[in-house]
């Protein structure tokens, strides 16, 4: 009676602790650009607080290829939302698995405090590493509080290596 019972109850609990399903790829055309993009159906976000003040860093990696399919690029978007207030170009710090990765210089970022950065390989760096830090650094403010240090998710990680395995996919 008690193998049974424990039978049943490992067959029912094997639901229970399956693994999540892995993130969906949408597929969106655009005609008036002549390109298809490739993005992750939900963006995931970590979120820091600094004093009172907290920070959202959502990545979101896109895939684009062109309708005659021989432009292919790979980049992610870095949205930083914050009560610190707004800056146009600042450095962007990546580090994964506790080397440093790149440091992006004047790095450009538009009105929605979005920037864009367009190396396929660093992206597939992130998507294989275990615990990368993306650091932003804010020079208006005064040390500890002048930079904006952001550990991103599993979710986030594995978006992005789900994103490269798709433009790897294209590229063959």
């Amino acid at each position: 009676m008690k193998s049974g019972l424990l039978l049943v109850l490992m067959a029912f609990s094997g639901g229970m602790f399956a693994q999540a399903p892995r993130n969906k790829i949408i597929e969106r055309r655009d005609p008036a650009l002549a390109v298809t993009f490739f993005t992750p159906q939900k963006t995931h976000a970590v979120r820091i607080r600094q004093l009172l003040v907290f920070t959202t860093l959502r990545l979101t990696p896109i895939v684009a290829q062109g309708f005659n399919e021989t432009e292919l690029i790979l980049k992610m978007h870095i949205t930083s939302t914050s009560e610190n207030g707004e800056f146009s170009f600042t450095s962007v710090i990546i580090t994964a698995d506790g080397k440093n990765a790149a440091v992006l210089d004047q790095v450009q970022w538009d009105a929605s405090e979005t920037a864009a950065i367009g190396d396929p390989n660093l992206i597939r760096l992130l998507g294989h590493s275990k615990e990368v830090y993306i650091t932003i650094p804010v020079p208006d403010f005064h040390p500890p509080f002048n930079r904006m240090s952001f550990k991103l998710s599993p979710d986030q990680l594995a978006d992005c290596r789900m994103m490269a395995e798709k433009y790897d996919a294209l590229k063959q």
